[in-house]
Formats: C-alpha cells, structure tokens, sequence
C-alpha cells in the first residue's frame, strides 16, 4: 500500500514539473516571437503597462491641477499626497517591466533569460499592482468625496443668492 502512495506522489510531482516546465518554455517562445515581430510579448505585460502609463498621466494631471500643496485645502493637499505616492509606486512598477528585458530577447537565450525574469519578478510585479490597485482605489474615493463638496457648496451658493 505505502508503495502505491509512493507511486502516485513520484507522479504527481512529475506532472507538476511538467506542467511548470511547459508553462515556462510557452512564456519565452512567446517573448522570442513577440521580439522578431515587433509586439509586447505577453498580454498581461502589455495591458499593465498602458494601464501604468495612463494611470501615470492622470497622476500627472492631478498634481498640475492642485498646483501646490501651500495653495490647497487640506483634502486637497491629501489628493496631493496620495498622487505623489502612487505616482512614486507606478514608476517603481514601469522600472520594473522595463528591467525584465521583454523587448531585447532577439536570441532565444534572451527570451528564456527574460522568461526566467518574468517568473522570478512575478510576485514583486503583482504586490506592486496590488499596491497601485489601493492607491488608485483612496484616490477614486478621494475625488468623489472632493467633488461631493464642490457640488454640495454650489448648491448652498446657489440657494441663498437671491433671484
């Protein structure tokens, strides 16, 4: 009997480096063939960076909007804040992509370099996402509650202004 059990683990092991194994070769034959015809070697890659990319701009509308952090109230200068944080995470985030090498695997050494980069980065990429995800999530909450209190004094203003 323990010698069945013995079996079955010896097998699932092998199944499971299998498995990894193709996953891995499948991500840098995708990295070498993205590099020769010029595309973004996996998708998921691609779409967090223009997702990074325009995040960034409206970080940097944001922060040009306010003007300074003297000349703003103080939700204002937390909006401030928070933009320059995230927009601190999101550089962080595009380093990072930048530095797997996705675009340079030209050899197929290159794409299994960067394949190998891109697993060994994998769990830093994603708490960096994370992190960005909340960031994005206090700054969505910040604005509506900003413009809340826009709307709300218009409406005052707009009520005790005689007609």
């Amino acid at each position: 009997m323990a010698d069945a059990i013995v079996a079955l683990s010896l097998a699932s092991s092998i199944l499971q480096v299998i498995d990894s194994g193709s996953k891995f070769v499948s991500t840098a034959w995708k990295i070498y063939k993205a590099a020769h015809h010029s595309l973004e070697g996996l998708d998921e890659v691609a779409s967090l960076r223009i997702i990074n990319v325009n995040l960034s701009d409206a970080l940097r509308d944001i922060r040009t909007q306010s003007g300074g952090v003297d000349s703003c109230s103080a939700s204002d200068q937390g909006i401030f804040n928070l933009a320059k944080d995230c927009a601190a995470v999101a550089e962080e985030l595009l380093q990072s992509l930048n530095k797997l090498g996705l675009r340079d695997a030209t050899r197929k050494r290159d794409a299994l370099r960067a394949a190998f980069k891109l697993k060994w980065k994998g769990e830093e990429i994603g708490a960096l996402q994370a992190r960005l995800n909340d960031f994005r999530a206090q700054l969505t909450l910040s604005l509506l509650v900003s413009m809340r209190l826009v709307f709300y004094s218009a409406s005052l203003i707009t009520l005790t202004t005689p007609s």
